[in-house]
């Protein structure tokens, strides 16, 4: 896949209210099927604690 940058970041305030848009990423793949599908994740320190908190668009690439 080809993203729209190399590495994304993004912080959130603990108080930001349910809905708040967290980040949106961009990524493209040529190939077709299963393997043009890009799937997005958070990582990082913690990041396992709080993935639930966090609902995706599929195919859109947006968190939260």
């Amino acid at each position: 896949p080809q993203f729209s940058k190399s590495q994304f970041s993004t912080s959130v305030y603990e108080n930001e209210p349910a809905g708040t848009s967290v980040i949106t990423m961009s990524a493209t793949d040529l190939d077709e099927g299963d393997n043009g599908v890009v799937t997005y994740s958070i990582e990082g320190p913690g990041a396992g604690r709080g993935w639930g908190l966090f609902p995706r668009e599929e195919g859109y690439g947006e968190e939260g």
